[in-house]
């Protein structure tokens, strides 16, 4: 077969143009100084100007006499995510360009080549279980059918099934569509189960499953059982008795769980604590503080008259989680009860989900740091789809300057739950930390066009462009984010950060003054980051203890966060360091404030 002819210098060129106009390269002026050079030197036929040591005085302005390539990177380090931002550039695109410009792993001379020929599309693979509907018209029902497809997605990754989508993503499409190709597409499965609760006569319920195809909505099976409407779970157990015996004598199936043994059997609760269970579950995925307590206290109640429940314990220690996360309450007494929970869960059952997932986060908000990740791997083999696991070890692997390897486990998290904007924005705050502003940026925008404007996106998107040096940037930034979030600090702390980087530190101090009675004694990091801009040791390091004593989620993000990168050499800070499990300041080195 004859090779495709090369492009023309004329072709190279007019792709380098359209390149550059991109929106993705004009927020990336240095990357885009460094491909029209690499570009221009190739294309002239002076490779010899395509070399480290030449790359860095052209486009990076490097003294010819003081520089080391050794010990300044950053030839090597803009090469492999100008590399990453071309890869990135060209999966965007339907149709591919006729000419592509690329540049090798290994080496600074880029390639010049027209399109690849057309593949077959990528099979679809995977199963997602659709959010159950509730056509009963009784409300009353809506937290059973909400556990019924939480729970036969975690029972089929159980099972072994390579990729089970998240529910959270399977809802999103499930709202914007109800139809089995496009969801399919959406969330690039095979195979939909679709399960749905109707009314039968003489107080009965009609609970049925079906696997449809997504390719063009065929069913491939259906299973059905009536069961007595006060009390559904007999129904549901033999369902999914039935639903799993499916997926276990498929062609290719494995002949066993993925945990090595039977399905863990559950205790014979009564209907009463089953339902309070579901309904705690329903609650949980509300994300308010109302909600959450209110899961929280019928969970307790399960746990108290019923000790033996494993999944009322675990889906307790689900709850704490959450209600950390809020960061507005002192985090001793959740976090003891957080541990007691996943103790006692993994106790009863040893390889519950949740429960191992539980006991990581746990680890991790202790400082035991190599034990948890090793406890978030193990979580990860049992079920890989678990979306709260793999963004726990991406935020363990990310506060210890991981910054690669975090990067992977959310894009990991992405394959099983891509539907997920806290997913996304996990990424974007990943990147943020490694100093990829460009990068976080883009995600950013993506993400906020899909999802609109949540306090997490825009405290993540105010901090990049505050590390970026964009002031004007994050102060709008902060802005919205206290006219979106008027309860929460964040915004007025951030308002603060900004006007210490300026060089108004009254104004600063007013602004925190503000913001700490807002926080009621619950931001001592926010304190002490505004302490460290102003330089105001003693004082920085001070609240830096009290986040530590009081077990504040932030300060597992003290190694990489780069208001401190000041303090690396200091022993007071290291100190600090030390009592979250780190050695030392594992940030990017790039001045902040610039």
């Amino acid at each position: 077969m004859t090779a495709s002819p090369q492009p023309t210098v004329q072709e190279i060129r007019e792709e380098l143009d359209r390149l550059l106009e991109d929106a993705a390269f004009r927020r990336a002026p240095s990357h885009s100084r460094l491909l029209r050079y690499l570009v221009e030197r190739k294309t002239a036929g002076d490779d010899g100007a395509l070399c480290e040591a030449g790359i860095a005085m052209a486009v990076f302005q490097r003294d010819p006499a003081a520089y080391d390539a050794e010990i300044d990177p950053i030839v090597r380090v803009s090469i492999g995510r100008l590399r990453e931002r071309l890869e990135k550039h060209y999966q965007r695109f339907e149709r591919v360009p006729e000419t592509i410009i690329m540049l090798p792993k290994g080496r600074y001379a880029p390639e010049f080549r027209h399109k690849p020929p057309r593949t077959a599309a990528k099979a679809a693979r995977g199963v997602a279980v659709m959010h159950t509907r509730n056509l009963t018209g009784d409300p009353t029902l809506d937290a059973f059918a909400h556990g019924l497809s939480d729970r036969l997605s975690e029972a089929l990754v159980l099972m072994g099934l390579p990729r089970v989508i998240a529910q959270a993503s399977v809802q999103q499409a499930q709202g914007a569509t109800q139809s089995p190709v496009e969801i399919g597409r959406q969330l690039d499965v095979a195979e939909i189960i679709e399960t749905t609760l109707s009314p039968e006569a003489n107080q009965r319920l009609r609970i049925s499953a079906r696997l449809i195809r997504a390719a063009d909505a065929e069913l491939a099976w259906a299973e059905v059982r009536t069961t007595a409407l006060d009390n559904p779970y007999a129904g549901i157990d033999a369902l999914f008795d039935a639903v799993l015996a499916r997926f276990a004598t498929a062609p290719g199936a494995q002949s066993s769980p993925a945990n090595g043994g039977a399905l863990p059997a559950r205790p014979p609760l009564p209907a009463a604590a089953r339902s309070k269970i579901e309904s705690a579950r329903m609650l949980i995925a509300h994300l308010n503080v109302a909600s959450i307590e209110q899961a929280r206290t019928l969970l307790t109640e399960v746990t108290s008259e019923y000790p033996d429940a494993a999944d009322a314990w675990a889906l307790r220690g689900r709850a704490c989680v959450r209600r950390l996360n809020f960061a507005d309450v002192a985090a001793l007494p959740l976090v003891a009860e957080l541990q007691e929970c996943a103790r006692t869960a993994l106790a009863l059952n040893a390889e519950h989900i949740e429960a191992l997932a539980l006991r990581a986060l746990a680890l991790h908000w202790s400082a035991a740091l190599p034990e948890a990740e090793a406890h978030f791997r193990d979580a990860l083999r049992a079920a890989p789809n678990h979306t709260s696991a793999r963004l726990g070890l991406a935020w363990l692997l990310l506060g210890q300057g991981r910054f690669d390897e975090a990067l992977t486990e959310l894009d990991a998290a992405g394959s099983f739950d891509p539907l997920s904007l806290n997913v996304l924005f996990n990424r974007a705050s990943a990147l943020m930390f490694a100093r990829r502003h460009d990068d976080a940026r883009a995600v950013l925008e993506t993400g906020m066009r899909a999802g609109g404007e949540s306090p997490f996106a825009l405290s993540v998107s105010a901090g990049n462009e505050l590390f970026a040096g964009n002031l004007d940037a994050a102060s709008a930034h902060y802005e919205r984010l206290a006219e979106v979030a008027p309860d929460l600090a964040g915004g007025r702390y951030g308002l603060a950060y900004v006007a210490a980087v300026r060089g108004d530190r009254a104004g600063a101090l007013s602004l925190q003054e503000a913001a700490s009675a807002m926080a009621r004694g619950t931001a001592h990091i926010c304190d002490a980051e505004l302490s460290s801009i102003l330089r105001d040791r003693a004082v920085a390091l001070a609240a830096l203890r009290q986040a530590v004593a009081t077990m504040q989620s932030a300060r597992l993000l003290l190694g990489v966060n780069p208001m401190f990168e000041w303090l690396t050499d200091d022993p007071d800070f290291q100190a600090v360091l030390s009592s979250i499990g780190l050695q030392r300041w594992c940030g990017e080195r790039q001045s902040f404030p610039s």
